[in-house]
Parts: C-alpha cells; sequence; structure tokens
C-alpha cells in the first residue's frame, strides 16, 4: 500500500508525479498540469528512472532554497558526495546517517570559480573529439558500403570462375558424346550408301544379263557369266560387311565421382569470411582475424 509520501498531496489520490516549489506539494499528473498552467507556479517532474542527483534543471532558487521532495516542509541544506544528491536534514537523519562524513553543508561552501572553469574548457575538448569520432563514423558507413560491395563483386567473381570452369568440363564431355554420335552416323550413312549402290549394280547386271537373253546373244552372254562368280562373291563380301559394321557404339555419361564427392560430400562451405580489427588510435594496433564460415545445407 502507497505510503502518504507516494500519493498527490494536493488530491491524496494518485501517485506522485511531479513537485510545485510555490505549494511545497508533491503532485499527480492532473494535479501537476493544473499547477503547471498557474501563473508564477514553478513545477518539474520527479523521474523515478533517474537517480536525483544535483540540478539537471536550472531553477529560480538555488539548491540549498528549494524544498525536498521527500520533505516538503525543508530546504536542501545538505549534499551528499557519496550519492552525489542534495538532501535536508531529515533526509541525512533518516537515509544518510551511514556516510555522514561525505555530507556537506550547502550554507557553508567555497565555489572555485577557476577549478570550475578549468574542468569546463574538458568539455571544449571532449566535444571537438567527439566531432572528430562523428567523422569518423560517415567515413567508416562508407567504408562499410564499399566494403560490402567489393565483398560481394569478390563472391559473384569467385562464382563465375567456377562456373567457367565447370562449363568448360560440361561443353568438353558434351564434344566428346556429340563426336561420338557423329561418327555412329557418319558410319551408318556409310553403310547405307554402300549398300544403295550394290542395289543399283545387282539390278544393271541382271536387266543386262535379261536383255542378252532376250536378244539370244550367247557369246556375249558367255563372257559375262564367266565373271558373274567374281562379282557375286564381291558383292557378299560387301553385304556381310554392311552387316558387321550396321550397329551403334553406346555410351553413357558416367559422373566424376571425385567432383561429386568434393562437391557434395567434402565440402561444406563456399569460402570464408576473414574479419580483420584495427585497434583505436588510443590504443596499440592490433589485428585480430576471424574466420566465419558459410555452411552449404
Amino acid at each position: 500500500m502507497a505510503t502518504h509520501v507516494d500519493v498527490c498531496g494536493f488530491c491524496f489520490i494518485k501517485p506522485v508525479f511531479g513537485f510545485c516549489e510555490n505549494c511545497s506539494l508533491r503532485l499527480c499528473d492532473t494535479c501537476f498540469t493544473v499547477h503547471t498552467k498557474a501563473s508564477g507556479h514553478i513545477t518539474f517532474s520527479l523521474d523515478k528512472t533517474l537517480s536525483d542527483t544535483v540540478a539537471t534543471v536550472v531553477r529560480k532558487s538555488d539548491i540549498h532554497e528549494q524544498k525536498c521532495s521527500s520533505h516538503t516542509t525543508e530546504n536542501l541544506s545538505f549534499y551528499c558526495e557519496y550519492h552525489d544528491t542534495p538532501i535536508c536534514g531529515r533526509c541525512m537523519r533518516l537515509n544518510h546517517s551511514s556516510c555522514l562524513k561525505s555530507v556537506i553543508d550547502l550554507h557553508d561552501i567555497s565555489f572555485n570559480e577557476q577549478l570550475t572553469n578549468e574542468r569546463l574548457s574538458h568539455f571544449d575538448e571532449l566535444k571537438e573529439e567527439i566531432q572528430v569520432i562523428e567523422g569518423s563514423i560517415t567515413e567508416n558507413i562508407k567504408t562499410v558500403d564499399d566494403l560490402k560491395e567489393t565483398y560481394m563483386n569478390a563472391i559473384k567473381a569467385y562464382r563465375k570462375r567456377l562456373d567457367d570452369r565447370l562449363n568448360m568440363l560440361q561443353s568438353k564431355i558434351e564434344s566428346a558424346g556429340k563426336s561420338k554420335c557423329d561418327a555412329n552416323v557418319e558410319r551408318l550413312q556409310n553403310i547405307a550408301d554402300k549398300c544403295k549402290e550394290t542395289y543399283a549394280r545387282i539390278d544393271k547386271k541382271r536387266n543386262l544379263i535379261e536383255e542378252l537373253l532376250r536378244y539370244k546373244h550367247e557369246r556375249n552372254l558367255f563372257i559375262i557369266s564367266k565373271g558373274l562368280y567374281k562379282e557375286i562373291t564381291e558383292i557378299k563380301g560387301v553385304v556381310r560387311q554392311a552387316k558387321l559394321d550396321n550397329h551403334v557404339v553406346q555410351f553413357g555419361f558416367v559422373e566424376n565421382s571425385s567432383l561429386d564427392r568434393t562437391l557434395l560430400n567434402d565440402i561444406h562451405e563456399f569460402g570464408t569470411l576473414q574479419e580483420t580489427c584495427d585497434g583505436s588510435e588510443m590504443e596499440t594496433e592490433t589485428t585480430l582475424e576471424v574466420e566465419v564460415r558459410f555452411y552449404l545445407h
């Protein structure tokens, strides 16, 4: 259950959201809005996600004249150096009794303006460093874009070399198969031409003999008959050779087992990504190589 310091000091219903210096009240969001609109009221929200450190918002009154957000009747007269927060006397007694040695009375301090100005100069130096870093970041982003393009182009170039090599090997084996097909067709075509030529030779010889028989040229027939045996023997040889040559030289594609084993089994990455990290200028320059492997599924 919420305590009285956790609820609005104006409506006593809703949880605390902010503080009104004029009224010295912790307010809920609704009452805070009302007080914000009121003329002359100095209000500020209480961000509970951040520690209550030294003033981050400049108000009309100095810290020691402001009211404590926990004890609204007390001024923030002290500063706890250990917790880096302004506190009132009640806060010091209730919550900071263990760090009294680090509590400073804000009514009894001397401000060293020179030291503060010297420290402020560090802000300018840091801002310059930040600007240099921001410029470097812009350059680095461009470098990343260039690196990405170079990286992708290298992968594509490597893939093209592999493709060109595989295409050449594929073209070579395709040419071998085409040559074998051409040899088969050429041999069969030669046999067909020889058969056609021999067939015509037989018809011509037969027609001649039949014509001589019709005219009863016995002497011509006698001479022709002397050479018939030899001619028939020659034709039989042609037919026999045609039968022997009339076949297809069978062939088929056999996969390269080494290539198959290497690509499909042994190789599990297309390549490697090598990352080179250079140390910052403030540190000793070192180079770290990290291998990232892209696995094939």
